[in-house]
């Protein structure tokens, strides 16, 4: 058995990887398009501010898809025989399984309470259809598990009932 697992956003997010440049090849292929005259010489103004705006929107949403891609591989949990760690974008936290108090589930996903402290464990992306709305799952040592194998494996160690 290994010391640790890990605990990482799923393969799912893929679609965020590269992102950036599409965006930014697509942005340019507007830019030149805004500032391109037509045969007849004839400005069009309205077509040009229509595509700078294009380009500029496609500019946002390709840095967007860039930081939501690093912020990915920065949001990892790391599950030990002894603790788990939560490394986060803005923070990183290690807790023994003895002492974690309670585990609830909570309308966002589950709230980890040990000593004078808590932890919220949520999903990192949604897949959204519709009306439905389904958590991305984890990558658990290179295979794709469902959200909540996390919070279970966890209540598991802890010897602590998810609420």
């Amino acid at each position: 058995m290994p010391d640790s697992v890990r605990y990482r956003p799923s393969e799912a997010l893929n679609w965020l990887k590269g992102g950036f440049e599409e965006n930014l090849k697509y942005a340019s292929r507007l830019g030149k398009a805004a500032i391109r005259e037509d045969k007849s010489g004839d400005t069009k103004l309205r077509t040009r501010v229509k595509s700078a705006g294009k380009a500029l929107l496609s500019l946002g949403l390709g840095a967007y898809r860039e930081i939501a891609s690093v912020r990915s591989n920065t949001y990892e949990f790391v599950v030990s025989d002894e603790n788990f760690s939560a490394i986060l974008p803005n923070r990183s936290v290690s807790v023994q399984y003895s002492s974690v108090q309670r585990i609830t589930a909570t309308d966002d996903g589950f709230l980890v309470h040990f000593g004078q402290s808590s932890l919220l464990i949520k999903p990192y992306a949604y897949v959204v259809a519709g009306l439905a709305r389904a958590p991305i799952g984890w990558e658990r040592d290179g295979h794709e598990v469902p959200f909540e194998t996390l919070v279970e494996e966890l209540s598991a160690r802890s010897g602590i009932e998810i609420e």
